[in-house]
């Protein structure tokens, strides 16, 4: 169901990695290219492991490919989110990034997922881009929001789901966001399925044997220049 790394698409280098903490994972990424040339992606968090998650992980599959390259992202979110409610699926939720890159410029959006990363070739450094929100098929009505940056020859783009930030260490410390950050700005230079296989030894290193207690997703996406 899930697509491999792939380095032919024009104007990008693209690295979609997953390692599930069980045998069937709740986490998802996708990609897209619609016709208008744009490149749509998607990273999502489902709520626990197991068949559960992995429904909710076939639903917005589903809906991402029908409805995601013909409606704005707050569209897409908010359909999805009721039509997940619709189906009464009891505390089983799902965390969703969007983003979508055409002519030069990025545009985010997020149902209840963790920062999207940038990082600048010019000034070597990472513009963190957060959207607090619920997750699809969460309590609440609250309105879903996008934001929008430019994109230059050589920036990077890495949406994650929450399992490497969040992943112990034999002293039940969590690697945690600032971390993985600079990691990634560490590594941003090179190849995009490079940097992948940095953040998951890095993660491994981190854990120093402690087994692994949720999925972990990383897309990376390097512009081409």
């Amino acid at each position: 169901m899930l697509p491999q790394c792939r380095n032919d698409i024009p104007g990008v280098d693209i690295c979609l990695h997953m390692e599930t903490a069980t045998e069937i994972g709740g986490d998802y990424y996708d990609y897209l290219q619609p016709d208008d040339g744009s490149l749509i992606l998607a990273v999502g968090d489902a709520t626990g492991h197991g068949m559960k998650a992995g429904t909710m992980v076939s639903i917005v599959k589903g809906l991402f490919i029908t409805h995601a390259p013909h409606d704005d992202f707050q569209a897409f979110l908010s359909r999805s989110s009721k039509a997940i409610k619709q189906m009464k699926l009891g505390n089983l939720y799902m965390g969703l990034t969007l983003a979508r890159i055409k002519d030069g410029t990025l545009t985010v959006a997020s149902a209840g997922m963790p920062p999207v990363y940038v990082y600048r070739k010019e000034t070597r450094s990472v513009d963190e881009i957060v959207i607090k929100s619920m997750p699809l098929g969460g309590p609440g009505t609250l309105s879903y929001e996008t934001r929008e940056a430019p994109l230059a020859a050589g920036d990077t783009l890495l949406l994650m789901s929450d399992g490497l930030p969040e992943m112990f260490n034999p002293g039940r410390e969590i690697l945690d966001y600032p971390r993985v950050k600079e990691l990634f700005r560490e590594a941003a230079d090179l190849p995009a399925a490079d940097i992948v296989r940095r953040l998951g030894e890095r993660g491994k290193e981190w854990a120093n044997g402690r087994p692994q207690g949720d999925d972990v997703t990383l897309v990376v996406v390097k512009v081409a220049g």
